[in-house]
């Protein structure tokens, strides 16, 4: 794993750490909880993380497909293939996940692959998926 992909990682479980601790704590004593544990962190990376969120990359890499994102007529090797081409997985795995969702079953997958979740989005739709 590179430098940049696990750079990526770190931001995208920062922005969830943060969504949890606002959860958590509400939004005034959230932010002082955050700036008090990334007092002691990189300023570059506590920047990263604040523009992740203002840019709306806050779904820490996961995209959730549900029943209702396909289509009544739908082409399953497209769907299938942009689940291989977001995640990096194999023709089976994508295959046993695209299988569960046409069973009802919402799945969840880590745009590993792709690391832009509008990029990940397109290519979903590109694939058949829809309201997404």
């Amino acid at each position: 794993m590179q430098i940049n992909d696990v750079h990526s990682d770190l931001v995208h479980t920062g922005v969830r750490f943060m969504q949890l601790v606002m959860e958590a704590y509400g939004a005034e004593q959230g932010q002082r909880v955050w700036d008090t544990i990334t007092g002691a962190m990189d300023p570059k990376f506590k920047g990263d993380v604040l523009f992740a969120v203002l840019m709306g990359h806050t779904d820490g890499g996961v995209i959730e497909l549900r029943p209702d994102n396909v289509p009544q007529t739908y082409n399953r090797v497209a769907m299938i293939k942009a689940i291989r081409v977001i995640t990096g997985m194999g023709l089976k795995e994508a295959k046993d996940l695209t299988d569960l969702q046409m069973e009802g079953q919402r799945i969840r997958i880590r745009c590993t692959a792709v690391r832009d979740m509008n990029t990940a989005r397109r290519l979903l739709r590109e694939g058949g998926y829809v309201n997404l």
